[in-house]
């Protein structure tokens, strides 16, 4: 594992704390509003990040997989939390959900970002997610953030990875936002 320069990010400060399924409504929704107002920033700051650190970001299918690969190879758990990510993670992956989930869009133009509010037993609920998908069930949407986290906890907890896990994500959504 390559060491990371941490004076290089600045992360992301959502001034409320707690998962949002635990914070009230109008918590979340400022935060949502707030993410999506510092997205440009937020990928800005992405792609600075990488770059100091060898990574060039972009969307298509090999600069996905760059940013897999340098996730993989880079995110760590926090030695005062073990089973955590290391905290600048969870703004890291902030900023690479927000590049995946504009990654989606932007391949996918039917779909859009949505403060998802429906059903308090989703793993979804009261997050920013990629919405819009033809599907029965129109709640239905993909948190980007939430599948890379996800990927960090396997690496962390030293489960099986697919290298590829990113891509994936972007090409299944491209095929449920076309059924």
């Amino acid at each position: 594992m390559n060491v990371i320069d941490w004076r290089c990010y600045s992360i992301f400060d959502p001034e409320v704390l707690g998962p949002p399924r635990d914070l009230s409504r109008r918590d979340v929704r400022w935060l949502y509003k707030k993410i999506m107002s510092e997205k440009p920033e937020r990928l800005k700051v992405l792609r600075e990040f990488l770059a100091w650190h060898g990574v060039e970001l972009s969307s298509d299918d090999a600069g996905v997989q760059r940013l897999n690969d340098f996730f993989l190879a880079h995110v760590s758990e926090d030695p005062d939390s073990p089973g955590r990510l290391l905290p600048e993670w969870y703004s890291v992956a902030l900023d690479m959900g927000l590049f995946l989930g504009d990654v989606m869009i932007e391949r996918n133009p039917n779909l859009y970002w949505e403060f998802h509010t429906w059903g308090k037993k989703n793993t979804n609920y009261q997050k920013q997610v990629v919405a819009g998908f033809n599907f029965p069930d129109p709640k239905y949407s993909v948190d980007p953030e939430g599948i890379i986290v996800i990927q960090g906890n396997r690496v962390i907890d030293n489960m099986t990875v697919k290298s590829d896990k990113f891509i994936r994500a972007v090409h299944q959504v491209s095929e449920d936002a076309n059924l």
